[in-house]
């Protein structure tokens, strides 16, 4: 084979082998690599719905209260019999947020929620309970500031589901008076007080993203109190719970 032979033979096998490389890449074209997506970042958010202030009611004796010496302070009131009307108060509620997504899975919220005016009858009777000494009625208003830690599941269709978990800083606000008597024994201390306290919080909720940056959901939440004693307790904060529907907003 002559030398001109071998380098047209050579040219030939380049020429074949370049045009068999361009029907390959026209066959298979080459794979990109998935762009890296960035959930972290700022949301903000709102919820309206239903709410309800729980406040329990019965029969209960009003206690008798003692000096450091020993001395009966209430003798004229101690062993009365009080009855407070059953109210669990369903009502407007609702909350904002602001929050940060360290990823699409956890996150961390701060916000505040408000729930409408509950209602509360109460009577005050003798500790035999023939003989009627005060009625009245009661407002109850709260309000709470809490921090949730949230973890999220995303699924491929835009839904997701998620919980939320922290606590929440509770004020409940009484405003109390009497109908009766402008001398209601059981509450003379208790009147036009408010109560506050850290109370554990939890919430579950599903929703679906719209776009980028918004999405819906629809949630329900339960901040546990510490007493439903409408009248006497100190620092009673009651059972609230609330189920909203909301928007979110991502900053990106």
């Amino acid at each position: 084979m002559t030398v001109r032979n071998i380098k047209l033979l050579a040219a030939s096998a380049v020429a074949a082998s370049s045009f068999l490389t361009s029907a390959a890449y026209a066959a298979y074209p080459a794979i990109e690599e998935p762009v890296a997506v960035d959930h972290s970042g700022f949301y903000v958010g709102a919820e309206v719905g239903w709410g309800q202030q729980r406040i329990d009611g019965g029969y209960r004796y009003e206690p008798v209260e003692l000096s450091s010496t020993g001395t009966v302070l209430n003798s004229g009131t101690a062993n009365n019999l009080v009855r407070v009307g059953d109210n669990n108060k369903s009502s407007v509620a609702g909350r904002i947020n602001i929050g940060y997504n360290f990823n699409e899975y956890f996150a961390v919220e701060v916000g505040g929620a408000a729930w409408s005016q509950a209602n509360a009858d109460w009577s005050v009777y003798n500790s035999s309970g023939n003989t009627l000494l005060a009625t009245g009625h009661g407002h109850l208003n709260s309000y709470d500031v809490d921090l949730l830690g949230k973890v999220t599941y995303p699924f491929s269709n835009g839904f997701k589901v998620f919980a939320k978990a922290g606590g929440a800083y509770v004020w409940s606000t009484r405003d109390l008076n009497s109908r009766l008597n402008t001398w209601a024994p059981i509450i003379r201390h208790r009147a036009d007080e408010t109560d506050s306290r850290l109370r554990p919080e939890a919430a579950a909720g599903i929703g679906y993203n719209i776009d980028d940056n918004w999405s819906v959901s629809a949630q329900y939440s339960y901040i546990w109190g510490n007493s439903n004693n409408f009248l006497r307790s100190d620092n009673a904060i009651p059972n609230l719970q609330m189920a909203t529907v909301g928007v979110q907003y991502d900053i990106t």
